[in-house]
């Protein structure tokens, strides 16, 4: 549903100490007229009024301003529609010459829907928790994947853990050393920037706990 207000004006120019504003109004006749437009054509006609020539000093206009929602004007026979007349937006307004009896038509423009917002990026989770399975021995925590976007790891042990990218050849395994990432017990690590090969893990004891998840 979409609401106007329409007034009867006569406009022209008024003069001034610095020059002259135009458009301004210098006669109403009648009453405005509030106005609910829906889907269905509706019609309004002009009051009776002296009318110079259309478009000369002095002429006579129905002012037809949005209050909501939007329609079209049409004046003349044909009835408003989607594809005729003046589109008037909620506060905007529309100006249309006019004669005394002269009818004007207006309906609800149907505007298109609303775009669809972009859902926020949500990552899901996939888990890669575990143990170790044999004292000092490497395992594999990730297997390589190019649509990773982050990963994280918690020590869940009383013991050390390291981890270590294999690299692009995927042959670099962890080790319980500096060529390696410690974390120690208790300890959490996510990184600020994600390797896509594969991560290896290595543990001090066999049966250490960890919590890994990557996204």
């Amino acid at each position: 549903m979409a609401k106007v207000r329409i007034e009867w004006v006569r406009l022209g120019a008024l003069g001034g100490g610095g020059g002259a504003a135009v458009n301004q109004p210098l006669e109403l006749f009648g009453a405005a007229e509030v106005l609910s437009v829906a889907t269905a054509p509706v019609s309004v006609t002009a009051p009776a009024f002296t009318q110079g020539e259309p478009g000369v000093e002095g002429s006579a206009f129905a002012r037809i301003t949005g209050l909501s929602g939007a329609a079209h004007v049409a004046w003349g026979a044909a009835p408003a529609s989607e594809t005729t007349g003046w589109r008037v937006e909620a506060g905007g307004f529309a100006l249309v010459p006019m004669k005394s009896g002269d009818g004007l038509s207006l309906v609800q423009a149907l505007d298109p829907p609303s775009p669809v917002g972009s859902a926020a990026m949500r990552a899901v989770a996939t888990s890669r928790a575990g143990v170790i399975a044999a004292a000092a021995a490497a395992q594999d925590l990730m297997a390589a994947n190019p649509d990773r976007n982050g990963w994280l790891i918690q020590n869940q042990s009383a013991a050390n853990l390291f981890v270590r990218s294999k690299g692009a050849a995927g042959t670099a395994v962890a080790t319980a050393d500096g060529q390696s990432l410690l974390v120690p017990p208790g300890g959490y690590y996510e990184p600020s920037k994600v390797t896509p090969h594969a991560l290896s893990i290595i543990g001090l004891a066999a049966g250490q706990a960890f919590f890994a998840e990557e996204w």
